[in-house]
């Protein structure tokens, strides 16, 4: 029945206006769900603000997006592609992909000069080489640093963020979810990298996506 292109565009659309949008609403009633995303160039400009550190990026698709409230608190996200066309040297274009996945703006609502950003260990797109990183946290659980990296412009105040919670909730996301997280806090918000590949995109000749993931 889903054959054509056609066909395949229109089980898209009918799986995300019913499947996927009443989802969002079981999480929560105050969230709206869109297939269209209006601000891509502020979207950009946050994800370049977060300075996540993967590699240059010289195309892009802003997918879904969700906002509203969720646990009394604003965020907005954004189902966010990058990639990068090279020319190989038969001249040929080759496509690399440098982000899948969802990224998403929490404000604070104070504006602070607090930096602090987490970075998961093993991403293959990361620029910024683990060894070199400057302004690194020393913490006391060495598994967090075989994972993760930390920087921060005040580590007295890192270190009373990060409690073992919040490590623990970090691993949990990623061991039992799947799901990696980079997390930067800077210029009063709490921005968040997901990656979670194509999670809200469905293919009709493969099995539908890991609901855990997105719950």
């Amino acid at each position: 029945i889903f054959s054509s292109e056609k066909s395949t565009i229109e089980y898209k659309a009918e799986y995300k206006s019913r499947i996927i949008s009443s989802l969002v609403k079981h999480l929560s009633p105050t969230l709206r769900y869109s297939t269209t995303v209006d601000n891509e160039q502020v979207i950009l400009f946050e994800y370049e603000m977060a300075n996540f550190g993967l590699l240059e990026h010289n195309m892009y698709e802003c997918l879904d997006s969700i906002e509203g409230s969720l646990n009394d608190e604003y965020i907005d996200m954004v189902e966010l592609k990058l990639g990068n066309n090279i020319i190989t040297e038969s001249g040929k274009t080759r496509k690399i992909d440098i982000f899948k996945g969802y990224f998403a703006v929490l404000p604070l609502g104070v504006d602070t000069k607090f930096k602090l950003k987490i970075s998961a260990v093993g991403i293959k797109t990361r620029a910024e080489i683990y060894e070199y990183m400057t302004n690194k946290l020393k913490l006391d659980s060495k598994e967090f640093e075989d994972n993760f990296v930390v920087q921060t412009n005040d580590r007295m105040l890192a270190t009373r963020i990060l409690t073992s919670e919040i490590m623990t909730e970090l691993f949990d996301y990623r061991d039992k979810l799947g799901i990696t997280l980079d997390i930067a806090i800077k210029n009063g918000n709490i921005y968040f990298l997901i990656y979670t590949g194509d999670i809200f995109e469905p293919d009709i000749m493969q099995d539908s996506m890991n609901l855990v993931s997105i719950c």
